[in-house]
């Protein structure tokens, strides 16, 4: 059995059971050696003593100076001190061997005697009991003897060391240590910049704290971060960093960085104290040190220091401080990691992400490459058609057409009866712009693939056929578009008593009627296809030269010229030519339009909605536009009538700032004064308001048409249409249309052609109460009141007629708005079958709303509306209590009757905000303004393109003088993007051109910068950039604003977004003309006559024998410049590499 070994001192292992005691013959040896080296030990320290003292000696007398002998006598020394290391190592090597030779002779010499009284046979038992207790093993007497020689040991190992192996005594401080901080002069202490954090211009004691994203820093009082209150998300965790990749470490691997996987450099930093700690004051305060770090007398050395500022770098490298914006990217990857299938969630980071790129390449790229891992995340994300578009406009900008072409042949795979996929694929060949007719080939194909009878499926192809003809327009074919316009309604409205049964047929029987040139329809004397193919006299229109106005100045610059001729040309020649007046202008053929010009176009309607939604189309074509008719994502390239109506969203003169007035030697500042809060741009959910606006819509900018919207229409040919078309469609909202037209052009007219629509119709109750609020516009209230007590005296509350409460909401809105509060109560209640307005019976009264209110979930939604107004402005006049009316509405807002975000809710949002602004504004009630303010606010919040309720938030704003929370709503509310996987909830370009007009809401305060930021992010989103209003519009701004060379960057842009727009061309003609060379211009022609863009003269008869002195000076540098170019390209052909 063999003994254990410890571990714990260095002692030596016994393989055999030690004596209890040592023979007193080698105990007295032991004491004489150890006498002998203690002799010796001392002797030794004696004579290094001495000469320590001698050394010191000899010291004392050298100069101080003398350096670099103490430096080699320390080098010696410690060469010395090694090898008196080296030397004791070895002894003790040598002497535990010894001591363990020793044992293992002690161990053979006692198994020698037992083997010696074995063979003996000696049986005494106290022999044998003897044997057997030396024979024991004690552990704890082995553990005692074992740590006496271990510490015998150390005693002579401690004994023969020597202090001057271990340290150099100096006597006199260094000064250098003290000076520099270090041992050695050419090390350079740390230090901190004079004044390095402070602001120029903030208070003083302010310093920058930290950085954030986009160039931006944080200041704080005395170099901290404000304080933060416990409700700060900063607060929960301020130690909180962020890991990242760090320089020095090796790169990570695929599936490291798939995983999100992090290495962290081993090197640690040691922790040495902060030198710009806080000191504390006399009167035991902390504050922070402004001077820098106070230097110690004797700093570390050299090589901590350097470590120290490594790991510090480093440390600082691998480590941020967490910001918002990294919160916001980190949650929203973990979100799509955990759920891959959130569409949501994967717009959020996809708008994180492009928010900070500084261009639309850098933006196109990232998109393009979040998009790709969205798709690659999950298969169902593929069948997201929002992801797919917007992954293809991305990759439109960054990847090869043949890339671009196979993932839209994917895309059209596997949506093969979508209409916003074909539609946008059309608007991307549109782009592609080859040839006028290779675009026409790929509209028949889209419509060929759309074929079938369903409303969908009709509805998709009358979205492209309408695309297709805004785009000839735009290109210069207007002749062509209206032709096809035209030609559209008559198949659709005015067909044969005997269809036939393909609709190849039919185009082939109607192209007799068109060539006919019989008078089509708008025309004088049109009748229509069907009309005239059962009676087909020729009635052709009457031969009469287009007027074309003269220009009103000539300019000398044949550029300029031509621009204006084509200009003045366009507006004047807008209908198609027939041959026989032809023979006068032959130079233009695209005037005279034939049927196989546009026949691909044109498509079969047979489902209600889809005829009923033509005719609105052909009354936005021709510049009418009806609020509801351009939702998303129609109405970028839809809505076009900015293109000549630019000059209304901007005031006369672009200033931010009025003159000041000295009154008395005082300066007074400019008063205030606000616009209307209604302006040029309209826009709401389809049937949400009246069509034919009274007084009260008036007031709240509710009206469909004013005469501004009408600028450039042709109001004879509109007219025409509604009255050639009114008795084929027979419909009351098509009629009521018809009104409101004839309203805004003559109030006359529209009178008289409402009292021939009740003529034919008495019993219709939507056409007297249209004809109602005509009187009631022309200020004629007691005509008005007379329609409706004839229709409304007697009254069934069982069995309610179709528009009997909107009825009795007219004239209770007309009594109210005239202050007439008894009237206006008298009308309330007798419409609930209540005679008197007493307290008991306006008690009855509204009981009897409650209760229609309860059971009126089946009838028709405009009545419950109007239900829901009467119940409110019976409340709003017996109380007088605003919130108490609002509550109502409210409440009814939140009931499964009214549906968030559908024509309803929205109408029922608008009459609560409405009634609002009467109550306070139109009645001027006493009410605190901030009910009125936070209803509009509440109401932009839910539907942020309604105009009319973005009119009557700033109407709620009006005196406060607060314009930032007007500019906060339009950047926080109006410019939001609703990140929804529908792209019919995308911004709208209503809400883009009303955040351009609400700039000019405050007279003479106009901020151009701010104009210039809402269009420069319109210009560089996915969808709205290939919008030719937004490009028309910033273009403007930038020619108002005398920018012409940002105007010619902007209009090379504008091109390469929407190369088939011609009036973008003419501008380089016309009004930048002062930025354009003719070598430029000449390029321009060319560029449009490879495209195909229409043009009505040739400019090359003005350019016979014109030379320009500028462009002359111009092409002599251009000439030099192409000189030098080519003599460059020459050398580096000619290099050797």
């Amino acid at each position: 059995m063999s003994a254990p070994s410890f571990s714990s001192f260095p002692a030596p292992s016994f393989s055999s059971f030690p004596e209890t005691e040592e023979p007193k013959d080698k105990k007295k040896e032991k004491d004489k050696e150890k006498n002998k080296s203690e002799k010796k030990h001392s002797s030794k320290d004696k004579d290094k003593d001495k000469e320590r003292k001698d050394r010191d000696r000899t010291s004392r007398h050298e100069p101080d100076h003398d350096r670099e002998k103490s430096r080699h006598h320390d080098e010696r020394e410690r060469d010395r001190g090694k090898e008196k290391d080296k030397k004791s190592r070895t002894k003790d090597k040598d002497a535990e061997k010894a001591y363990r030779e020793e044992k293992r002779k002690e161990r053979k010499g006692r198994d020698k005697k037992k083997e010696k009284r074995k063979h003996s046979g000696d049986d005494d038992k106290d022999a044998d009991s003897d044997l057997e207790q030396g024979d024991a093993y004690d552990f704890e007497r082995d553990l005692e003897n074992a740590r006496k020689q271990r510490r015998a040991v150390e005693e002579s190992d401690h004994g023969s060391l020597d202090l001057s192996s271990l340290c150099i005594t100096d006597r006199e401080g260094d000064p250098g240590n003290i000076q520099y901080g270090s041992l050695h002069r050419g090390d350079v202490p740390r230090f901190f910049r004079a004044g390095y954090g402070n602001v120029l211009g903030a208070p003083p004691g302010w310093k920058i704290v930290g950085r954030g994203v986009s160039k931006t820093v944080e200041i704080g009082k005395r170099g901290r971060p404000a304080a933060k209150r416990y409700v700060d998300k900063r607060a929960i965790s301020t130690t909180t960093r962020r890991l990242v990749p760090s320089k020095t470490v090796l790169p990570l691997t695929k599936e490291e960085e798939e995983e999100g996987y992090v290495r962290i450099s081993k090197r640690r930093s040691p922790n040495y104290e902060d030198d710009m700690a806080d000191e504390m004051d006399e009167a035991g305060k902390a504050r922070r040190r402004e001077d820098g770090p106070a230097y110690r007398a004797i700093t570390r050395d050299d090589r901590d220091s350097s470590a120290s500022s490594a790991s510090s770098s480093e440390s600082e490298s691998d480590t941020e401080l967490v910001t918002p914006e990294l919160t916001r990217a980190g949650y929203l990857s973990a979100r799509v990691r955990d759920h891959p299938t959130d569409i949501q969630a994967w717009l959020a980071l996809l708008k994180h992400n492009t928010t900070p790129a500084p261009n639309a390449l850098a933006r196109a790229e990232i998109a393009a490459s979040v998009l790709a891992k969205a798709l690659a995340a999950h298969p169902a994300n593929r069948q997201s058609s929002s992801l797919r578009l917007r992954s293809l406009r991305a990759g439109e900008m960054v990847w090869p057409e043949q890339q671009l072409e196979q993932e839209w042949n994917a895309t059209l795979k596997d949506f093969p009866q979508n209409g916003d996929v074909w539609s946008e694929w059309v608007g991307w060949r549109m782009r592609a712009m080859d040839s006028v007719e290779t675009v026409i080939q790929d509209i028949r194909h889209a419509m060929n693939i759309l074929q079938g009878t369903t409303d969908d499926l009709e509805m998709q192809r009358l979205r492209i056929f309408w695309r297709a003809c805004v785009w000839l327009r735009q290109a210069g074919y207007v002749e062509r578009a209206i032709a096809a316009m035209q030609a559209q309604i008559e198949i659709t409205f005015f067909p044969l008593r005997d269809r036939p049964a393909t609709f190849a047929d039919t185009i082939a029987k109607f192209e007799e009627f068109w060539d006919s040139e019989a008078p089509r329809l708008g025309e004088v004397g049109a009748r229509g296809w069907g009309v005239w193919a059962e009676d087909p006299t020729t009635e052709s229109i009457p031969e009469s030269d287009p007027v074309i106005p003269p220009l009103q100045e000539s300019p000398t610059d044949p550029y300029r010229l031509w621009s204006q001729r084509e200009a003045n040309l366009d507006n004047a020649l807008k209908h198609p030519l027939r041959l026989r007046p032809a023979n006068y202008y032959l130079d233009d053929p695209y005037r005279i339009v034939v049927l196989s010009d546009f026949s691909s176009l044109l498509t079969p309607l047979i489902t209600p909605i889809a005829r009923r939604n033509l005719l609105f189309v052909f009354l936005h074509f021709l510049g009418l536009h009806t609020p509801g008719s351009t939702p998303p994502p129609d109405d970028i390239w839809a809505d076009d009538r900015w293109m000549n109506r630019e000059n209304l969203l901007f005031p006369e003169e672009l200033k931010s700032a009025g003159p000041l007035v000295l009154d008395g030697g005082a300066l007074i500042g400019r008063e205030r004064m606000l616009r209307a809060g209604w302006g040029p741009v309209k826009e709401w959910g389809w049937g949400v308001g009246r069509i034919t606006g009274a007084e009260s819509d008036r007031m709240i900018g509710g009206r469909t048409w004013e005469s501004d919207d009408l600028h450039g229409v042709d109001a004879d040919f509109v007219s025409r249409i509604f009255a050639v078309l009114s008795p084929v469609v027979q419909d009351e909202m098509w009629d009521e249309h018809w009104l409101a037209f004839e309203a805004v052009t003559n109030p006359k007219k529209a009178l008289k052609l409402s009292r021939s629509q009740l003529a034919h119709d008495q019993s219709s109750l939507y056409r007297w109460a249209a004809h109602a609020r005509l009187e009631r516009a022309r200020d004629k209230p007691d005509e008005a009141r007379k329609i409706y007590r004839v229709n409304l005296a007697q009254t069934n509350l069982d069995k309610r007629r179709p528009g009997e409460l909107e009825l009795w909401w007219d004239w209770a809105e007309l009594e109210w708005l005239r202050d007439e509060v008894d009237s206006a109560l008298q009308v309330l209640v007798i419409a609930v079958g209540v005679s008197d307005i007493s307290s008991v019976d306006i008690l009855r009264a509204k009981r009897a709303y409650d209760a229609a209110l309860d059971h009126s979930a089946s009838q028709d939604p405009a009545a419950n509306i109007a239900l829901v107004k009467l119940r409110a402005l019976l409340e709003l006049l017996t109380s007088g209590s605003l919130p108490g009316a609002l509550a109502i509405f409210n409440r009814q807002l939140q009931s499964p009757q009214f549906l968030p975000y559908t024509t309803e809710h929205e109408a029922l949002t608008l009459a609560a905000t409405s009634t609002a602004f009467h109550h306070t504004r139109t009645l001027q009630r006493p009410c605190p303004p901030s009910v009125f303010r936070e209803q509009a606010t509440a109401a932009i919040k839910l539907y942020p393109g309604n105009t009319t309720l973005l009119g009557l938030f700033l109407e709620s704003e009006r005196g406060e003088k607060i314009w930032g929370r007007v500019r906060a709503a339009v950047s926080d509310i109006v410019l939001h993007e609703d990140l929804k996987d529908d792209i019919k909830t995308e911004v709208s370009l209503t809400r883009v051109l009303w955040a351009v007009w609400v700039e000019s809401w405050e007279h003479g305060h106009y901020e151009i910068e701010r104009v210039r930021t809402v269009l420069t992010r319109a210009v560089n989103d996915h969808r709205m950039r290939h919008s030719p209003s937004v490009w028309r519009i910033y273009l403007e701004l930038e020619l108002r604003a005398g920018k012409l060379d940002r105007a010619k960057a902007l209009l090379f842009q504008a091109v390469a977004s929407c190369p088939w727009v011609k009036d973008f061309y003419m501008l380089a003609f016309g009004r930048l003309r002062a930025v354009f060379t003719s070598a430029q211009l000449n390029q321009w022609t060319n560029l449009m006559a490879e495209r195909q863009i229409r043009t009505r003269t040739d400019i090359e008869e003005l350019l016979v024998n014109w030379v320009s002195e500028r462009d002359s000076d111009s092409g002599s540098e251009e000439g030099g410049e192409m000189e030098i170019e080519e003599k460059a390209q020459e050398l580096r052909r000619l290099m050797p590499y």
